[in-house]
């Protein structure tokens, strides 16, 4: 779905990691060394009542999720949501 995207299209999952519930997955389409392109996964650490942070990624927590995409986009090149999702 995102290698044919142009570089710094992203999406938001849930993690579908059973131990860790209530975790998101930030997907981006990135350039690889050999000009070629890759996704990379980032995962996203939330537990209810607590702010939203990059798992191994150092950085400041953010209250909301929309606010960790807006605080992280230019870090992370979070150019454009991939289309026809939400």
């Amino acid at each position: 779905l995102l290698l044919t995207k142009a570089p710094g299209t992203f999406l938001v999952r849930f993690c579908n990691t059973a131990s860790l519930i209530g975790f998101y997955v930030l997907s981006v389409v990135t350039l690889n060394g050999n000009n070629g392109q890759v996704v990379a996964h980032v995962r996203i650490r939330h537990k209810v009542g607590e702010p939203f942070t990059l798992e191994k990624i150092q950085g400041p927590s953010f209250p909301t999720l929309e606010a960790l995409i807006e605080g992280c986009a230019q870090k992370l090149n979070l150019r454009k949501a991939c289309p026809g999702r939400k």
